[in-house]
């Protein structure tokens, strides 16, 4: 006779900071440390799996950037990256814009987010068409 097992352990995707987050919120008003480009009007988004509950079919790991160009038309690299970069210090995320066409100079901006997005979400951006 054996006696009762031990639950199974979540699987690594599920847990820390690649653990769901419990709801979703709209924010304004965030701390920017650098300038915003005046060009960058739209939303950005993030997409990806956050099962809140129950095992979840995929894990993936990537925080790639996503390119926003300039102007509409714009050369490859005649934009933006943004992207999601973890801060363990606040134990939360910043959203970073960067010169697209030169990623060894300073973010042109930070935007301090308040909380942690769960690593390996992916984002997409919706320009603006007003």
């Amino acid at each position: 006779m054996t006696g009762p097992s031990s639950p199974e352990p979540p699987p690594f995707h599920l847990t820390g900071n690649f653990a769901p987050v419990p709801d979703e919120i709209t924010v304004h008003d965030l701390d920017v440390t650098g300038t915003l480009p005046p060009e960058l009007a739209g939303t950005y988004v993030r997409n990806g799996p956050n099962p809140r509950n129950g095992p979840s079919p995929t894990w993936f790991l990537g925080q790639e950037c996503v390119f926003v160009p300039r102007t509409p038309g714009s050369d490859e690299d005649d934009g933006y990256a943004i992207c999601y970069v973890y801060d363990r210090h606040r134990n939360a995320s910043d959203l970073v814009v960067l010169d697209a066409a030169d990623f060894a100079a300073p973010a042109l901006a930070t935007v301090a987010l308040p909380r942690r997005v769960p690593f390996g979400i992916h984002g997409s951006w919706f320009p603006d068409l007003g």
